[in-house]
């Protein structure tokens, strides 16, 4: 928590270099659902978001808290009604009800991680993601990491020091 409270950005405004990434993802997925989500203490919060109009979701609700917790680069959920370990998040991004979910990875310099670039679909995706597909959200991941990082240097350039 403590990193990413260091860069400034929870419940900053939007942001068009944000909502970019989480526009490229939706479109490279094919998915009606992408964010760029930041990891806080009890929340996932989205800085950019397609297809959802809620701006947060609970820890305890979030398919990206699993990819947090377990300190994953990655993770694909193909059915997430039909996993176990996600059964219960039903609704939780509110309608439509999610049934796919991939997300990746945005950590800082240190390695630490802040963050998921994620996208999600109402329907089940047996087949998942193209190996193409799952290497451009970790791009878009990787930029979205980049974003946060010149943000600070442009708000506070000491805060990088």
């Amino acid at each position: 928590m403590a990193t990413l409270r260091s860069y400034g950005i929870l419940d900053t405004p939007p942001e068009p270099r944000f909502d970019d990434i989480a526009r490229l993802a939706a479109v490279i997925c094919g998915a009606p659902v992408a964010v760029v989500s930041f990891a806080d203490a009890e929340r996932h919060w989205y800085k950019a978001r397609v297809g959802l109009g809620i701006e947060e979701v609970a820890w305890s609700h979030s398919s990206c808290s699993y990819v947090v917790e377990n300190d994953l680069d990655e993770l694909v959920v193909r059915d997430l009604a039909a996993d176990p370990r996600f059964g219960h998040h039903g609704g939780a991004l509110g309608a439509p009800v999610c049934r796919f979910y991939a997300g990746v990875a945005m950590r800082a310099p240190s390695g630490v991680m802040i963050g998921t670039v994620c996208i999600a679909d109402v329907a089940a995706r047996v087949g998942g993601l193209t190996p193409a597909q799952l290497g451009a959200l970790h791009a878009l991941a990787r930029h979205a990491m980049a974003l946060v990082w010149a943000r600070t240097m442009i708000v506070d350039p000491a805060a990088a020091l």
